[in-house]
């Protein structure tokens, strides 16, 4: 018959039961009783509300593991944590004891658990954590300008306070704050701190929230054993906190820039202003004339309604980005706030804008280039531009403002400010400083010593017949051998023809203008126009600059002629 395995295996260890029931255990001789209690945790942390497991083991002299019976567990403070022996799980032979130790203090602390069992006893320390920040959170002080307000997590969340303020934190007697590094989170956006020391933060926040806050780089002060710990973070209860709002005044009023136009914000208290700060309107940011730590004086280039933004203000030892304005202000769109003069308002007349100390003409090329004037819709002719004053003649007639580019007003570039009042160009022709005519030979200009930095500057009018019948205007010189002249001819519009956009052609002629010489460059429907002549092919002698209205809609504009010898 064939033997099991299985059936072997089970008679071999009967026997082997049986010789060693015949045996007494040989180290029995040499046990003495319990000779010390060892514990698996020399020090425990725990938040509130959670537990931990330690492990007590039981030795004699040589080491040997004893059955732990009748041990106890003990706390110093059982208002701190408590200890509740691990009796759900059996533990095989009982080897060692197991016990759960659970923080019950809300605010945390330190307490101490003792372990007895047979005479012999060991303890551990265990610092409890409070899951939640324990500390008083409240709105008080009168800094500025947030609506903040604090709620219990069961209860509902309060309607937003009408007088918003800053938030202050307060810690428990058992910790402190970093100050330096100590935080206030709502979501994942960090607070603007206003103050803050070891004990106290005084927070603003920079969106609407509810929900609970974050209290960042604790420090619990412990004792002399556990000396300070220090927490990342714990949560407040729930809080309802509203946007900021610039709780200062804004108040408008009339300036050298027109009515309506200027606009002074002050500081509420605990606000300062600083260099950078700034008043936004809208999409765009306002021009500053003046800043104190309390105060900025503002104007528009454009009209504008609606809330403010203040940028930059400093509250308390914070920075805040942005704060708005609680209710909607108007402002004018600012003017410029010099003077202009146009004499009898002849189309030739010189017309003089000038800032008169409350602006400064830009006379840069650079970016974003210099002041430019415009009359009537269209760039005048610059005659002269200081930092102070331009000169310029009108290229287009009708009555309108003047438009002034690129002015600096308090080391702000305007792009454009526009005069209050108008000015009228004179359309008549026959202007009185009229320096040609219809006729070949009544005007001679002289090119000698002229250079491209340094030409003859010619300003004229002309019409195409259909007005007053200027129509043509000639400039007579003479030329020798070796002689270029370049000549170019500038005038309102982009030359395409009509009242609009007139066209002035450029053409030059022979002593009795009976050809064009030169060809015909400068004749085309554009602006500017140019003509180059050479002399030769070109004999010496006398020669005409011809000047013609060809399209203009029937008015009378006026032009520049750049002349001179290269």
């Amino acid at each position: 018959m064939k033997r099991h395995r299985k059936s072997g295996l089970a008679a071999a260890a009967l026997i082997v039961l049986g010789a060693a029931a015949c045996f007494d255990d040989p180290t029995s001789s040499l046990r003495e009783g319990p000779a010390a209690l060892a514990l698996n945790r020399t020090s425990v942390t725990v938040r509130y509300g959670d537990s931990t497991a330690v492990e007590a083991i039981l030795r004699d002299a040589q080491g040997n593991p004893l059955s732990p019976t009748g041990i106890t567990w003990s706390t110093a403070d059982p208002t701190i944590a408590v200890v509740n022996v691990d009796e759900a799980r059996p533990i095989p032979g009982q080897a060692y004891a197991r016990a759960f130790v659970r923080g019950v203090s809300a605010i945390g602390g330190i307490t101490t658990v003792t372990v007895t069992t047979q005479g012999q006893s060991a303890s551990f320390r265990v610092l409890v954590l409070p899951a939640t920040f324990t500390g008083a959170t409240s709105v008080v002080g009168t800094a500025v300008a947030d609506t903040i307000v604090t709620n219990t997590p069961s209860g509902p969340v309060s309607s937003f306070i009408t007088a918003g303020e800053t938030l202050t934190v307060q810690v428990p007697a058992t910790y402190v704050f970093d100050p330096a590094a100590s935080g206030v989170f709502f979501g994942p956006n960090s607070a603007y701190i206003i103050s803050r020391d070891s004990f106290t933060i005084k927070a603003m926040a920079r969106y609407p929230y509810a929900g609970k806050a974050r209290i960042t780089n604790l420090r619990f002060r412990g004792n002399s054993e556990t000396g300070v710990v220090d927490i990342a973070s714990l949560e407040t209860d729930s809080i309802a906190i509203a946007r900021a709002r610039f709780r200062g005044t804004v108040a408008v009023a009339a300036s050298a820039f027109g009515p309506n136009t200027q606009m002074t914000v002050t500081a509420p208290a605990g606000v300062s202003f600083s260099s950078s700060s700034q008043v936004r309107l809208g999409s765009t940011t306002a021009i500053r004339l003046s800043q104190s730590a309390t105060q900025l004086v503002v104007i528009s280039a454009t009209a504008y309604t609606g809330t403010i933004m203040v940028t930059n203000a400093t509250v308390g030892t914070g920075t805040i980005d942005s704060l708005r304005s609680m209710a909607s202000s108007t402002i004018n769109a600012s003017f410029f706030p010099g003077t202009v003069t146009n004499g009898a308002g002849n189309y030739l007349d010189t017309i003089v804008v000038r800032c008169n100390g409350l602006c400064t003409f830009r006379t840069a090329t650079t970016a974003p280039g210099p002041s430019q004037v415009t009359v009537n819709g269209a760039q005048a002719f610059l005659v002269q531009r200081t930092a102070d004053s331009m000169k310029v003649i009108a290229s287009r007639p009708g009555t309108g403002p003047v438009t002034v580019s690129n002015v600096i007003v308090s080391g702000t570039t305007i792009p454009s400010l526009s005069t209050s009042g108008t000015i009228t160009v004179s359309t008549t022709p026959g202007d009185p400083t009229e320096p040609a005519n219809n006729t070949p030979g009544g005007t001679t200009i002289t090119l000698t010593g002229t250079t491209s930095a340094n030409p003859l500057v010619i300003y004229g009018t002309i019409d195409d017949g259909t007005g007053a019948g200027d129509v043509d205007d000639f400039y007579t010189f003479s030329s020798v051998a070796g002689d270029t002249v370049v000549i170019q001819l500038t005038f309102a519009g982009t030359g395409a023809g009509g009242a609009t956009n007139p066209d002035i052609d450029l053409l030059a002629c022979n002593a009795a203008c009976n050809a064009f010489v030169g060809g015909f460059g400068g004749a085309t429907a554009g602006n500017p126009e140019n003509l180059t002549l050479n002399f030769p092919p070109l004999a010496d002698g006398t020669y005409h600059i011809y000047v013609n209205g060809w399209d203009t809609g029937g008015l009378t504009y006026s032009y520049r002629l750049s002349v001179y010898i290269r």
